[in-house]
């Protein structure tokens, strides 16, 4: 159940904006899964690369193809099997046509509008409004930076709205393209800098909202007629995203990104071994 997924008679008490009190930040790992994935996919082939060509032009000519294979082949076929797995999502994605929030069903939907507050949410130290933030607290040495703690805004939920009408987002779980940064100076600690790095969504934002449409509930699992609420879906075979334009165009980009390090890592992999074995042994 959403924070705010109270019929009308419970809420909250609104303020002079007619806007929400804001529920408290939650806690995230400075490194989370996502990141620590992405520095995987980043730093594996290249491990890979020079793993292969060390026991390749340590072998002799016998050992080098089953070395080729299971440190070229199995690599290519993990690359394969992911881009496979992304594109059926792709397909799945492109598939949900874009429906207007008025005309909206339960279900796996396409949304576009604009962001709305629906908590009266301040990013901390700033007197700057935002639906929704992102904010890495890095502590600064002489030389260096350190992602030391991160916190969210994902535990308040926003409005999304055309001239249809409104539904309220549920961030939470959610692939997100934050629109703005700011960064916000904080009290020193061990006479070193802290700086809060802040990435947010500011309100009449454009967004293009992915997701499972479901009926708003009460604590007691009621739901309230007429309304709706985007999230992620059931089955998380769809990723729930929230983005300023097209979060295909975003997973393709990547894909392709993947797909030219792995084809120059193989075009670097293939052209020393032919100069060592086609070339250098005819010396």
């Amino acid at each position: 159940m959403l924070p705010s997924d109270q019929n009308a008679t419970d809420q909250p008490k609104t303020n002079a904006d007619g806007l929400l009190p804001p529920l408290p930040p939650r806690e995230i790992p400075a490194s989370s899964g996502m990141s620590f994935k992405k520095s995987l996919s980043q730093i594996l082939p290249i491990v890979l690369y020079a793993v292969q060509v060390f026991l390749v032009l340590d072998a002799d000519r016998g050992d080098m193809l089953w070395h080729f294979g299971s440190w070229y082949l199995f690599p290519a076929a993990l690359f394969a099997y992911c881009y496979w797995r992304a594109s059926v999502k792709f397909h799945a994605w492109q598939d949900i046509p874009p429906t207007k929030i008025g005309e909206l069903a339960p279900g796996m939907v396409k949304v576009e509008g604009r962001a709305r507050l629906l908590h009266d949410l301040v990013i901390p130290g700033t007197d700057t409004k935002a639906v929704l933030y992102l904010s890495k607290k890095y502590r600064h040495s002489d030389k260096h930076k350190r992602l030391v703690a991160a916190t969210d805004s994902a535990d308040n939920p926003f409005l999304l709205v055309d001239d249809t009408g409104s539904v309220m987002v549920d961030p939470r779980e959610a692939t997100i393209d934050y629109t703005k940064l700011v960064e916000v100076e904080g009290v020193p600690e061990r006479r070193k800098i802290i700086v809060y790095s802040v990435s947010y969504i500011p309100e009449d934002q454009p967004l293009t909202v992915v997701g499972f449409a479901r009926p708003l509930t009460d604590d007691q699992g009621n739901e309230t007629p007429g309304r709706l609420v985007i999230g992620q879906s059931p089955s998380g075979n769809l990723p729930h995203t929230i983005t300023d334009g097209s979060a295909v165009q975003g997973i393709y980009s990547r894909l392709y990104l993947a797909l030219i390090v792995h084809v120059g890592l193989t075009l670097l992999t293939l052209v020393p071994l032919y100069i060592h074995y086609r070339v250098w042994q005819c010396f």
